[in-house]
């Protein structure tokens, strides 16, 4: 089954663009790109502090969906 990545959304509804959200992740915009396109799917360390900073679960960032 293929995942399906919500970070962009989750980061449009908080009114956060990637830039912004890049800097405050201390990462370069091409791996925010790449998160967003959901490859690859970041490590939990880094999806743990994702939802400690967008106040969401690490389950709202990806879903499987069926084909």
């Amino acid at each position: 089954m293929p995942v399906k990545c919500n970070i962009k959304i989750i980061l449009v509804k908080r009114g956060i663009s990637q830039k912004e959200f890049a800097e405050i992740m201390g990462v370069s915009q091409q791996q925010m790109n790449n998160w967003v396109s959901g490859k690859p799917i970041p490590k939990m360390e880094t999806l743990l502090k994702m939802s400690d900073i967008l106040d969401c679960s690490i389950n709202d960032f990806y879903e499987l969906v069926e084909e």
